[in-house]
């Protein structure tokens, strides 16, 4: 087989192998997500995530009081119903129905 011809039954062998797919239809698709990541994160509590892996993730898990408006970046009420700063130093908190 000349070198041409080599070429020829290898890239016809890699544009075949790309048409394929798996085959298989998965009963649980929509249902799942599934984040790649590096490494292990460290915790999953969100109040001790310090590596970036273990931030990332519990953010994907934990709902926050609060979530920012992607216009002006203002606190809107998320988990948090409203809020109002009882003195300089304290937060009242109220959390929606059902949380």
């Amino acid at each position: 087989m000349t070198g041409r011809s080599v070429l020829a039954v290898v890239a016809l062998a890699t544009s075949l192998a790309g048409c394929g797919g798996c085959g298989r239809a998965d009963p649980d698709a929509g249902r799942a997500i599934e984040v790649g990541v590096a490494t292990d994160a460290e915790t999953l509590d969100p109040r001790y995530a310090t590596d970036a892996v273990a931030m990332r993730v519990t953010r994907l898990v934990h709902a926050g009081l609060v979530r920012l408006d992607p216009d002006s970046m203002e606190p809107l009420p998320y988990v948090a119903e409203r809020w109002a700063w009882r003195d300089a130093r304290t937060l009242r908190v109220e959390l929606r129905e059902g949380v």
